[in-house]
């Protein structure tokens, strides 16, 4: 009876004490980017949010059966801020991240997607589009013909720049122009660190914001490879040595997410206001 006790003691110590087995393999946890890329929550098939696809990265690095993260890209792009800080968080994931291009990764969503690990691109996605652009409706005509106008009582010279009732001045669109500019080299910066040792001389020729076929990106030097969504899993299971299968992601609602919904459609109205939005698109 005593041996049967030390046994059963000594079974225990080990069982507490020991140093817990790491399990083999994983999966790969699926993260999509589809739609236009919003600032703020996008509301229902307005696209996909910074918010929630920040909150998709963090359940894929803190899901402990996850060895790998496949970002699935469907998106021409949207916000320059918000492209960004996707460009920051997918750079900066613990575990190896291997992009997939659907139809479309071009302009903030390429921006989005360039810093990870491997970059599988489907043979008919559209990409590239590596530029910014303003976008601005002018009515002063249609205004004219049905005998209407609009005033703006304003503080400066220029705090009503892209308005549509009057046309854009030349130094308007000097300083819009050296905006879009500015906002280009920042994106072309980080998508040439994020692509170091991988970017050919084409790239450079593809500065000038053109639409590229999967063949022209992966001559371009911004795709490592032409394949299907299947390659691209098999590629993230290859680079954690985890298993290629996709995790279980189970689909959630919430009424948080609906009420941020709404606050995105005050948001967009407010930006409308200022006559003129950027995009990376």
């Amino acid at each position: 009876m005593t041996l049967l006790m030390l046994l059963v003691g000594m079974i225990l110590i080990f069982v507490l004490f020991a140093e817990p087995l790491e399990l083999e393999g994983g999966c790969v946890y699926p993260v999509k980017l589809h739609g236009s890329i919003t600032a703020g929550s996008a509301g229902f098939g307005s696209g996909v949010s910074l918010e929630s696809m920040l909150s998709q990265i963090e359940a894929a690095e803190s899901d402990a059966s996850a060895s790998a993260i496949l970002l699935d890209v469907n998106s021409g792009g949207g916000s320059p801020s918000a492209s960004k800080d996707l460009y920051e968080a997918v750079g900066s994931t613990s575990k190896p991240i291997v992009a997939y291009f659907n139809d479309a990764a071009a302009s903030g969503a390429y921006y989005a997607a360039a810093p990870a690990d491997y970059i599988v691109s489907n043979p008919n996605a559209l990409t590239g589009s590596l530029g910014a652009r303003f976008t601005l409706l002018n009515y002063e005509e249609l205004f004219e013909q049905l005998g209407l106008r609009e005033y703006s009582i304003q503080s400066g010279e220029l705090k009503d720049i892209g308005a549509g009732y009057r046309n854009i001045t030349e130094e308007e669109e000097a300083l819009l122009q050296g905006i879009a500019d500015e906002l280009a080299a920042n994106f072309h910066a980080d998508v040439e660190t994020a692509r170091e040792g991988k970017l050919t001389t084409y790239y450079y020729e593809a500065l000038d914001a053109r639409l590229l076929s999967a063949s022209q990106a992966l001559r371009a030097g911004l795709v490592d490879e032409v394949g299907s969504r299947n390659r691209a899993i098999e590629k993230a299971a290859e680079l954690s040595d985890g298993d290629a299968v996709l995790c279980e992601v189970p689909e959630e609602f919430s009424l948080s997410r609906l009420f941020s919904s709404m606050g995105s459609a005050f948001a967009s109205g407010f930006k409308e206001s200022l006559g003129a939005s950027v995009e990376y698109r």
